[in-house]
């Protein structure tokens, strides 16, 4: 894959009657030499009853000697809105195929109201004892972000 933005960013948007979804796919080439890295992105939901506003923030930290992977993920409500609706993030590691390294993460508030955050920071070292995460060489992170209650 190039080394152009991006070309390692998708990001699809959907509707859905009980709230709003956005999926981002970030790939995260040469694992080997990665030192830290981070995506962020803000969000406002299309939403004709209860529009909202996001803060994404995903961090990748450098692959340790043991074949550790972490990443922290943080979203933030940022609008100024008094009414609650729910929040949920599905963070799924896969390799440049993308078939799951590890199983999903779910990380969810049922109410998140201005300002309030979801953060985790997740550690995990490769599936296999035989495999290691420098074989792999490129992850990619699926992070699903669910609104809910607002329509």
């Amino acid at each position: 894959m190039a080394d152009n933005a991006e070309e390692r960013l998708k990001i699809e948007e959907h509707q859905l009657t009980e709230g709003h979804v956005v999926k981002y796919t970030v790939s995260v080439p040469n694992l080997a030499s990665l030192r830290t890295g981070r995506f962020r992105h803000d969000f406002r939901t299309a939403c004709e009853v209860l529009s909202t506003s996001w803060k994404l923030d995903l961090v990748y930290h450098e692959v340790t000697e043991e074949n550790e992977l972490s990443f922290t993920v943080t979203l933030v409500r940022d609008d100024s809105k008094t009414t609650k609706v729910g929040a949920r993030i599905l963070v799924l590691v896969c390799d440049k195929h993308n078939c799951p390294i590890y199983l999903p993460y779910d990380f969810k508030k049922d109410e998140m109201y201005h300002g309030d955050t979801i953060q985790a920071t997740v550690r995990r070292i490769a599936p296999l004892p035989l495999i290691s995460i420098f074989q792999v060489q490129e992850i990619v992170v699926n992070v699903t972000m669910k609104i809910s209650f607002c329509h």
